[in-house]
């Protein structure tokens, strides 16, 4: 799915998201804000890495877990492992509440975990709160 045409300055954000109409929502919501930039989406795990070997880096990265093939969780620690990544803002996005999958998500290094629907204010907020955080 490619990229919506964006404004050309704002947070680059990258979303990972394998359903089709859950993606278009997410990034018709995250461009109506002047935060945002690009919104551009990857459809599963293969697609995510091989763009985050690519430049330029997205500023945040908007994950689902539930991804087809290998699961959200399996693509976060391989973020993390990754020197050129690891830093990288990431936030969880989910249907699913429980507490359980939100502290997994969070030990593994997520910036945060937030329910479907999106709320772009929640999600805009971790993302300040990770920015603070990697710049000391």
């Amino acid at each position: 799915m490619p990229s919506m045409p964006g404004k050309t300055s704002g947070l680059h954000v990258l979303l990972v998201e394998d359903n089709p109409d859950h993606a278009f929502l997410a990034r018709v919501a995250l461009q109506k804000r002047p935060e945002i930039g690009e919104v551009e989406v990857c459809e599963d795990a293969g697609s995510t890495r091989e763009r985050l070997s690519r430049d330029p880096l997205p500023d945040a990265i908007l994950m689902d877990l539930r991804l087809p093939g290998e699961g959200g969780l399996e693509l976060l620690s391989s973020v993390r492992q990754e020197p050129r990544t690891r830093d990288l803002p990431v936030v969880v996005l989910s249907t699913s509440p429980r507490e359980s999958e939100i502290s997994q998500s969070l030990a593994m290094g997520a910036s945060g975990y937030l329910t479907k629907p999106i709320d772009v204010d929640a999600f805009l907020a971790r993302i300040e709160a990770a920015a603070h955080v990697l710049a000391g």
